[in-house]
C-alpha cells in the first residue's frame, strides 16, 4: 500500500484544506476524507461541507469519486477503524447529496483568505 503523506506548513502544522486542489495533493484530500468519515461521519460530511465551500462542486465531486474507487480498489494505507467497504455507503449518500445540490447551498466561493486550512 503506498503511504500518503499530508502537506504541513513551515511551523509543522497538517494542511487539512489546501489553497488549491492540484494533481498533487487529491490524493491527500482523498485519505483525510476516509479517515475523517471512519472516525466520524458527521466529522466527515462536515469537511466535505467545507471543501465545497471553497473549492466548488467540480471539485469535491472528483474528490469523493476517487474515494469510491480507492475504497473499492485499495491502494493507500489508511489509519481505519472500521472496514473499508462499511464507508462505501456513506460516500456514495455524499456523491449523490453533493451532484443534487448547487454551490451557492455552501456559500461557495468562501472567503478562500482563510485557506488553508490547518490542524
Amino acid at each position: 500500500m503506498r503511504n500518503i503523506i499530508i502537506d504541513t506548513n513551515e511551523q509543522g502544522k497538517k494542511i487539512l484544506i489546501p489553497r488549491e486542489i492540484t494533481v498533487e495533493n487529491i490524493e491527500q484530500q482523498v485519505k483525510i476524507f476516509i479517515e475523517m468519515a471512519d472516525y466520524s461521519f458527521f466529522d466527515g460530511q462536515l469537511h466535505i461541507a467545507h471543501v465545497r465551500l471553497y473549492h466548488g462542486k467540480e471539485k469535491t465531486i472528483k474528490i469523493l469519486r476517487r474515494i469510491l474507487h480507492e475504497l473499492a480498489n485499495p491502494t493507500m494505507a489508511l489509519d481505519l477503524r472500521n472496514h473499508r467497504r462499511d464507508l462505501i455507503p456513506f460516500f456514495e449518500a455524499q456523491v449523490d447529496r453533493h451532484n443534487l445540490l448547487e454551490d451557492k447551498d455552501f456559500g461557495y466561493p468562501g472567503g478562500r483568505s482563510k485557506l488553508p486550512v490547518l490542524v
